[in-house]
């Protein structure tokens, strides 16, 4: 009966990842660009926001057709794994350096703005030439924390409802990579869809009147 109910939670949870997280993302894309119209530019940390969603879009259907083996020679490429460069670790990979990059845009501090991006790109390009993958999880880990730090201590900073949200669903997305117990990370997976459909309608307002870089 467990194993019954821990299968049809893994269903429902990574189908739902990739229905919302993709729906969420046009939604938070289609508020930035009328926000545009109306204020005649782009909003930078929206348009970063944006970026790290659209990973995590892309990875929410790249592991539903992987799990459920929709295209089984794409698996190995896949791979799933933050311990070796795949297309998991570097979309995850890309994902925290973002945070930081929004971080740091947020905090104009300009001379960092694209050092994570930079790093990190260097660093496939050489596994690319070398195969050398063995800082690929150091790497992700020290980023994801870094930039949770920075995006909680920026959000109340700037008081900007986005890098909160943003930095709550992420807490929850990289607790999965820590976490062994199934139930517990179904649970999470769950929790972190409702959270942003919650947060791509704008209901999420912890600050009433935020100040926006």
């Amino acid at each position: 009966m467990l194993f019954a109910t821990i299968e049809i939670l893994r269903y429902v949870r990574y189908l739902a990842s990739a229905i919302v997280i993709p729906l969420a993302t046009l939604v938070l894309l289609r508020k930035t660009l009328k926000e545009k119209k109306e204020i005649g530019n782009f909003n930078y940390i929206r348009l970063i926001i944006i970026a790290i969603f659209s990973c995590f879009a892309l990875i929410s259907i790249l592991q539903y057709i992987v799990e459920f083996n929709i295209m089984p020679s794409f698996n190995n490429l896949f791979g799933g794994n933050i311990e070796t460069f795949n297309i998991y670790s570097m979309l995850i990979g890309t994902m925290v350096s973002l945070g930081l990059t929004l971080a740091f845009y947020a905090n104009k501090w300009e001379a960092f703005y694209f050092v994570m991006l930079f790093i990190f790109g260097g660093m496939i390009i050489l596994y690319l030439l070398t195969g050398f993958e063995a800082w690929v999880q150091i790497y992700i880990l020290m980023a994801a924390i870094g930039s949770l730090i920075f995006m909680y201590l920026t959000s109340f900073r700037i008081k900007d409802n986005g890098a909160l949200g943003l930095s709550i669903f992420f807490t929850l997305v990289y607790s999965t990579l820590i976490l062994d117990e199934l139930i517990i990370v179904q649970v999470i997976i769950m929790s972190y869809n409702v959270f942003i459909i919650v947060f791509s309608l704008g209901l999420f307002r912890p600050f009433k009147t935020e100040v926006v870089n």
